[in-house]
């Protein structure tokens, strides 16, 4: 009867650590600036803290959806994420804007995670956030004079002036434009560590997702090896600058893969991957291990690709 008790004692004992560690993530959002004129800008910045990645799982992130009825979305970052004693911060930006004059509210933005060992979710939400927009103020505006008559004037140039003129304006426009041209190359051919990173974050958070409908039976396996297949397309396109990857087959796909140096093993796992999909066009079912597997290996091709990008200076 007492070690029956005991036990009873440890296991509520667990319930309540669990419980306090849930309620340790955290989540809020952000405005630069809460008063605004009509098709002025505002920088809303959302952000979840403290999440213990072995503890708990990120299943859904905050969506900039159609109930923001009076704002519209100009522009959104990727997700930020930060790694700092074993936890992440996740964050990410969005530039909105209205065109409806008053006072009207951002709508809290929800989270979904998932506790790892108990498998239970639980949501996080921001709050509500209030913001004044108001028309056009023209009470400071200068008050002009009427318009005059036309002021005639002495024509008085020299042809040769303009000819240099010409050619001077020429010139800074032809070197503007091919620095524009080298700018643009460069950067399109140049990742960050942070932004590889955060290219790699993206991709496991889309795998858990899919493994998540797994467990649903929410996908057939047609549809499962599709999404597999785009998300390995899109990190594959994003970390080595090639977007033609997105659209070609997949014996092209492999063929551009020869330039890089993928272990044997590691090619065997990529080239099974990209079969996979075609092979799964008429089967109705599939094993769960079958597909936990393929998750599996995506992930670890995932890290090997993004090593491999790291360790070499090579462009593709």
């Amino acid at each position: 009867m007492m070690a029956h008790k005991t036990i009873s004692y440890f296991f509520l004992l667990i319930s309540f650590v669990c419980v306090l560690d849930a309620n340790s993530q955290s989540v809020k959002a952000n405005i630069d600036k809460d008063t605004i004129t009509l098709g002025d800008q505002i920088k809303l910045t959302l952000q979840l803290d403290d999440v213990n990645p072995d503890r708990f799982q990120l299943t859904d992130w905050f969506r900039f959806t159609d109930t923001l009825q009076r704002f519209k979305l100009v522009e959104k970052s990727g997700i930020d994420s930060l790694l700092f004693n074993g936890v992440y911060l996740f964050r990410q930006s969005f530039i909105i804007t209205s065109f409806d004059s008053g006072v009207y509210a951002i709508p809290p933005f929800t989270v979904l995670l998932n506790e790892r060992f108990t498998n239970e979710s639980f949501s996080l939400s921001t709050e509500e956030i209030f913001v004044s927009i108001s028309t056009l103020d023209v009470t400071n505006l200068k008050i002009y004079n009427d318009i005059t008559g036309i002021i005639s004037v002495e024509e008085t140039y020299n042809k040769l002036n303009y000819y240099f003129l010409g050619i001077v304006v020429s010139g800074l426009l032809l070197t503007g434009f091919v620095l524009f041209i080298y700018r643009r190359r460069k950067k399109a051919r140049s990742l960050t560590v942070n932004d590889e990173i955060t290219i790699l974050e993206e991709a496991k958070l889309q795998l858990d997702s899919l493994a998540i409908n797994i467990k649903t039976n929410s996908d057939t396996p047609k549809v499962f090896y599709n999404k597999l297949y785009h998300i390995i397309r899109v990190f594959y396109s994003k970390l080595f600058h090639q977007p033609s990857v997105i659209n070609c087959t997949t014996s092209e796909w492999i063929l551009l893969s020869d330039k890089l140096e993928i272990g044997t093993e590691q090619r065997k796992e990529f080239i099974y991957l990209l079969n996979k999909s075609d092979e799964v066009r008429f089967t109705e079912s599939i094993l769960l291990e079958e597909f936990e597997e393929s998750i599996r290996l995506a992930g670890n091709l995932a890290e090997y690709l993004h090593k491999l990008k790291q360790g070499s200076n090579f462009s593709l």
